[in-house]
C-alpha cells in the first residue's frame, strides 16, 4: 500500500468541517504473510476541523484498535492498519471507520471499528460486523 492523503469537507449541522486523513508507512514496523512476502505497517493521522479550529489531530496505529479486535488476529506480523474512511454523521457525530486486515491488496481479510467523534474531539469507539451497514 502506497502513502496516500485524502483532503475533503462535509457538512455537521449548518456548518462545513473539513477532515484530512494521511496514511504513511511505517518502516520501524514489518508484516509478513503467509507466504513469507513482507510490508510495512502504516500509521494513519486523522486531522478534522470545524470552522472555528481543530477538533481532532491524531496519528493512529493498529495498536489504538487492539481492545476491538480478537487478539489472535492483531498478531504483529498478521496485519495492518490499512485505513480511516469518513462515513457521515449521525446523532450529532462524525463517523469514521478504521480496517485493520491483511495487508495483501487481494485479500478481502479486514475487521471494522467505528470511531464516532464528537464536536469537542471525543472519540467512540466499537468493532462493527459488517462495512455494508454504512452503503
Amino acid at each position: 500500500m502506497g502513502d496516500t492523503r485524502l483532503d475533503n469537507t462535509f457538512n455537521w449541522g449548518e456548518k462545513v468541517y473539513r477532515y484530512v486523513v494521511t496514511r504513511v508507512a511505517d518502516d520501524s514496523t514489518v508484516v509478513e504473510d503467509d507466504y513469507g512476502n513482507k510490508y510495512f505497517d502504516n500509521r494513519i493521522t486523522l486531522q478534522l476541523e470545524s470552522p472555528d479550529g481543530v477538533i481532532v489531530n491524531k496519528t493512529y496505529t493498529k495498536s489504538d484498535f487492539s481492545g476491538f479486535i480478537d487478539s489472535s488476529y492483531m498478531k504483529p506480523d498478521h496485519c495492518v492498519l490499512s485505513a480511516i474512511a469518513y462515513r457521515g454523521v449521525d446523532k450529532g457525530r462524525a463517523v469514521f471507520v478504521a480496517s485493520v486486515g491483511s495487508p495483501d491488496e487481494m485479500l478481502d481479510e479486514f475487521v471494522y471499528v467505528e470511531m464516532r467523534f464528537s464536536l469537542s474531539g471525543d472519540v467512540d469507539m466499537r468493532a462493527i460486523e459488517n462495512l455494508e451497514d454504512y452503503e
